[in-house]
């Protein structure tokens, strides 16, 4: 419920979809830029994890996989145990707005 509360505090502009399974919206501000490449999207998502899991989460779940999904990027994580789900970011190619930010079930 925290992770949920502090994601709708951090996010704030254009409308993106379901972040941690609420309507949220994003701003296009530096936070947020269209990704030119796979390092720009997973430098995002690295951010987007930090803010909502703390920095220890980023460490657990490197190396990521970065690929293009027809217009977003997909971001996954691959979690060493005792955590079996691999964080799941999903960021728009055009607004840099996040989809998606949680882990893949």
């Amino acid at each position: 419920m925290f992770a949920l509360a502090l994601a709708a505090a951090f996010l704030g502009g254009c409308q993106s979809a379901k972040p941690l399974g609420a309507r949220q919206a994003c701003s296009r501000s530096a936070h947020y830029q269209r990704p030119k490449d796979a390092a720009d999207a997973e430098r995002i998502a690295k951010r987007l994890i930090i803010d909502v899991y703390g920095a220890p989460a980023v460490l657990r779940q490197e190396p990521f996989t970065t690929t293009r999904d027809a217009d977003r990027w997909v971001v996954r994580g691959s979690p060493k145990p005792p955590e079996t789900a691999p964080f799941l970011i999903m960021i728009d190619g055009v607004s840099g707005c996040p989809v998606y930010v949680g882990r893949d079930l």
